[in-house]
């Protein structure tokens, strides 16, 4: 194969000013296009976030620190469901002990 051929072929300013196209258009992605997460494993999440408090802090941490808004919404909720079981046994294990 002849080098003329390989340079002519394979441009690298073509190349360069596709992958300048490609970034501005993965930038200009519309929202509904972002990965999501699917409501039921959302609703599971949730769930055993507020059954199993330490799970619910690791899970939550993860997707609080992905660059996704939906992540970052989904990873606070569990948070707070982790946060109100703990209160609440709290609240539970002081009445029962008083």
């Amino acid at each position: 194969m002849d080098i003329r051929h390989f340079k002519k072929k394979y441009d690298k300013a073509k190349i360069t000013k596709l992958a300048k196209e490609y970034d501005k258009l993965q930038k200009k992605q519309p929202y509904h296009m972002t990965k999501k997460i699917n409501d039921t494993t959302v609703t599971l999440l949730y769930f055993g976030s507020f059954l199993v408090p330490l799970a619910g802090v690791i899970v939550g941490a993860i997707y609080i620190s992905k660059d996704e808004e939906h992540y970052k919404y989904v990873g606070k909720n569990c948070l707070i469901w982790a946060l109100i079981n703990i209160i609440l046994t709290f609240i539970f294990l002081a009445s029962l002990f008083a």
